[in-house]
């Protein structure tokens, strides 16, 4: 799929990822400005005057590519002048990925600040410990009833583990469990059938328990704006997050939800401030892979509740997170404390 003139992006799901990036290295790429965004039943890149020049908010986030798999629109991350818009039969949302970039920690003022957009963002990301912010602003088009709503990372292929590499994520999901009772994660996943009765390899977290601040906006009310702090009050998220209160989904009000973590550096690719863990690449465990961020519904009555089964999930966003180092894995496996490569091990 072509997202701007000299940006190529191929679909995951047949091929490798390293055959990709191979193939795109010799050109030169221009990072798009939502200019696939679907307009009155077709993209920007058919409405004449409507396309923009691409924009980098920061060379630091050069390698990180993000696409909105249903548009297979680009993303671009601290992009403040226009939010990315996702509509489909459940929702209307806009949205605002920011992400921390390395002046944010440079007293010194010597390191590059990136785009006006970047500025701003960094200024709001000053002084918090998080990597990454994700803002949604949505209104549902009809009830989930008998739903479940989940925030989730999901990866397509099963992954395989070394002996460290497995002592490295059981660390990860006990420390997960320990900080978010909702977490649910299959790690392994299992083979695809058609019947859709299987899982894939992933981690999960029910959203409004999840979401680290929530605002409802009732009609006629003004919206909080995107890029910034989303209110909401310590004893509200007390009692949401402890599952005390639930939210009411309807079709009038709007949602507005802001995530962080400083636990996982989108720009660098890799897993930090884990308890007893050193920061590792992410390419240690995905491999070549991308990992899809994901909110997704999930059937309610279905039967095996302690499973998240492909033929009970609804999703409603789906985005591919690919990192430009994915395709130097085996370079990375053997730098990274992570030495035993599956790979490896086969040869």
């Amino acid at each position: 799929m072509t997202c701007a003139t000299n940006c190529t992006i191929t679909s995951v799901g047949t091929g490798s990822w390293k055959e990709v990036i191979n193939g795109v290295k010799s050109m030169t790429i221009l990072r798009p400005s939502l200019t696939m965004r679907k307009m009155n039943g077709k993209s920007s890149n058919d409405t004449a005057g409507t396309l923009k020049n691409p924009v980098l908010a920061h060379p630091s986030l050069k390698p990180l590519r993000i696409t909105e798999t249903s548009s297979k629109s680009c993303i671009d991350p601290n992009s403040l002048e226009e939010t990315h818009r996702i509509s489909n039969e459940w929702m209307d949302m806009d949205m605002l990925i920011m992400i921390r970039t390395p002046n944010v920690d440079d007293p010194s003022g010597v390191v590059e600040k990136g785009s006006a957009c970047n500025k701003k963002i960094s200024e709001y990301f000053r002084g918090k410990k998080r990597r990454f912010e994700f803002q949604y602003q949505f209104k549902f088009k009809k009830v989930p009833s008998d739903m479940e709503l989940y925030m989730a990372c999901e990866i397509e292929k099963p992954l395989e583990f070394g002996r460290f590499q497995k002592a490295v994520v059981s660390a990860c999901i006990a420390f997960m469990r320990k900080v978010s009772p909702s977490f649910h994660c299959t790690i392994n996943g299992s083979p695809p059938t058609k019947d859709g009765k299987y899982e894939k390899a992933h981690i999960s977290f029910e959203l409004e328990k999840a979401m680290d601040r929530v605002h409802i906006t009732k009609p006629g009310e003004t919206l909080p704006p995107l890029g910034q702090a989303i209110p909401e009050t310590s004893e509200d998220q007390k009692r949401r997050k402890s599952g005390k209160t639930r939210l009411d989904w309807n079709l009038q009000d709007t949602y507005t939800m802001a995530f962080w973590s400083h636990y996982l550096d989108w720009a660098d690719w890799k897993v930090m401030h884990i308890p007893l863990v050193k920061p590792f690449s992410i390419t240690t465990i995905l491999h070549e892979q991308p990992a899809y961020m994901q909110l997704y519904l999930l059937d309610a009555n279905r039967q095996e509740k302690n499973k998240h089964l492909q033929k009970d999930i609804k999703r409603v966003v789906d985005l591919e997170f690919f990192h430009d180092s994915a395709s130097s894995f085996e370079t990375i496996a053997k730098n990274d404390d992570l030495k035993e490569s599956p790979r490896k091990r086969k040869k």
